[in-house]
């Protein structure tokens, strides 16, 4: 079963002559982003547009998340991956030439991934190993991870989607989606600190397989389905 998402507009089509900002998307608990900018037209002599995501806690300070789509001067479509964000984001272009005018839309989804960017890099494995890997292809790693964690904790009795989650699953799916990145580019599981990756990846599997979070609320956490729950203020289920 694959995450729940929403689809987000942080820029409609629509011409701009001038650089500035967009409005304010709220993402709610949402910190995970894909999005397609998609340039219809451009005009003038020289013209440049570069478009950035900004996010921000508070909706008033803002800061940038990720790097710039590429810079466009003609139609052109690109799609790029963003997070972790905070709760509110919003688009950032800049317009540079004589009598520059685009036209363009930026829309996308965003999740919450039970593991996202950073938690790859600080709990899924050594940063080094990621070089060269866009974050595009990391976020595909932590969807696939996600969907095969959904699997298996439905075949463990848990209704979902999921609502609240802690480091444990975090952990568990960071290191399902290292295993995925480290496959694809080709590595060494039976030694070194490969084999500590390949570990993590069995111990994370075997975790799933158990259902055994006691840091999980699943969609029905009061309904007695066959497993072992109890109650402590927020409901929290307990794989059996």
């Amino acid at each position: 079963m694959a995450l729940p998402t929403v689809a987000i507009t942080p820029h409609a089509s629509g011409a701009e002559n001038a650089s500035g900002a967009g409005a304010s998307v709220d993402l709610g608990t949402n910190d995970s982003v894909w999005l397609d900018l998609d340039v219809t037209a451009a005009a003038g002599s020289t013209p440049s547009l570069v478009v950035t995501l900004e996010t921000s806690r508070d909706g008033v300070s803002w800061r940038q998340v990720g790097t710039a789509f590429a810079t466009r001067t003609a139609a052109g479509t690109e799609r790029k991956a963003f997070g972790p964000c905070s709760r509110y984001v919003r688009a950032r272009w800049t317009i540079t030439g004589s009598g520059a005018t685009f036209t363009f839309a930026l829309t996308g989804t965003a999740s919450r991934p039970y593991a996202n960017l950073e938690d790859l890099v600080q709990l899924g494995i050594n940063a080094a190993a990621l070089t060269g890997i866009s974050d595009e292809r990391r976020m595909r790693a932590l969807e696939t991870a996600c969907t095969r964690a959904n699997d298996l904790l439905a075949d463990a009795r848990y209704t979902l989607p999921l609502t609240t989650w802690g480091d444990s699953l975090r952990n568990d799916v960071a290191a399902l989606a290292s295993w995925e990145l480290m496959s694809s580019r080709g590595f060494n599981p039976e030694a070194g600190s490969d084999l500590a990756v390949r570990k993590r990846y069995d111990d994370a599997m075997a975790a799933l397989k158990r259902g055994s979070y006691s840091d999980i609320v699943d969609s029905t956490p009061t309904v007695d389905e066959g497993e072992t729950y109890v109650t402590c203020g927020t409901p929290r289920r307990w794989g059996g």
